[in-house]
């Protein structure tokens, strides 16, 4: 193998590592965001049994992450079980 056929090896292999340690990166990156989802969904799972169970103690924010999650989902039959009371007329 001649300087040129070295030289090329050399960036090669390189290259090859650079890909690997890409990859390794976003194996870690794409974990750590299952991880992370996996959490929210579990605290989300909590915060609806909760509200199913009828803990009328939710926050206004709560509530709103509920509607959202309860969109994503379809957990909830209706989505007017999470929306504010409409207070009745005089």
């Amino acid at each position: 193998m001649g300087l040129w056929g070295s030289i090329w090896q050399a960036a090669k292999e390189t290259g090859e590592q650079a890909l690997k340690s890409v990859d390794s990166a976003l194996d870690s990156a794409r974990t750590s965001m299952e991880q992370h989802e996996s959490a929210h969904n579990q605290g989300m799972e909590d915060l609806l049994s909760q509200f199913m169970a009828g803990n009328p103690n939710l926050t206004a924010d709560q509530k709103a992450q509920l509607r959202k999650f309860a969109f994503k989902t379809g957990k909830l039959p209706t989505m007017s079980d999470l929306e504010p009371p409409i207070p009745p007329a005089k």
